[in-house]
């Protein structure tokens, strides 16, 4: 880690000011933030619109939420993706995308879902600048909003890995509320 000097938090003096904190938590102020929209993502080499067709068409046809469950978002040189697996369904082309990386840089990612016929899977590369990532409150408050809501999404999947999608979701809620004061709220129309 060379010279980097570790952020101290005064346990104290948040206690006094009637502040619980997890030390378990890593301060999200040591990350910048991707926050928008699957209609915002940039694929490449493919024509955008007809990827979010796809994927529209895809929702629509699921029976369920099985196909939804196979849907993944990948960084390239790590990181972490997510998206509102809960507002999926809308026609408006709401799918919020959310991520986070150590710092603002050309990023390229890879959406896996379920073909339009359920029959193969489709695989869409991505490409998020270096000018959209963000370290301000909203975009980072809106990155653990949507990655609980997706783990707690699975968690009621009846899946392997329930514990740690449980686990996960109740880790973005603790930030939430000791780090952005931020109550419990998990339903789609606070995405």
């Amino acid at each position: 880690m060379g010279n980097a000097k570790p952020i101290l938090f005064n346990t104290n003096q948040l206690k006094n000011n009637g502040i619980e904190f997890d030390p378990s938590i890593l301060p999200p102020n040591r990350y910048v933030y991707f926050s928008g929209f699957l209609r915002d993502i940039k694929f490449e080499n493919v024509d955008g619109d007809a990827v979010r067709r796809n994927i529209q068409k895809m929702f629509n046809r699921a029976q369920g939420d099985g196909d939804w469950i196979w849907v993944q978002v990948k960084l390239q040189g790590g990181g972490e993706v997510y998206l509102s697996r809960n507002t999926a369904h809308r026609l408006d082309g709401r799918v919020m995308v959310v991520g986070r990386i150590r710092e603002a840089k050309d990023t390229r990612g890879t959406i896996f879902c379920p073909s339009p016929d359920g029959k193969s899977m489709n695989k869409y590369g991505f490409a998020i600048s270096k000018k959209s990532w963000s370290s301000d409150k909203g975009s980072s408050s809106s990155f653990f909003r949507v990655m609980a809501s997706d783990y707690d999404w699975l968690a009621q999947k009846n899946l392997a890995g329930t514990a740690w999608f449980r686990a996960r979701a109740n880790y973005g809620l603790r930030v939430l509320r000791q780090v952005y004061n931020q109550k419990e709220v998990l339903d789609e129309n606070n995405q």
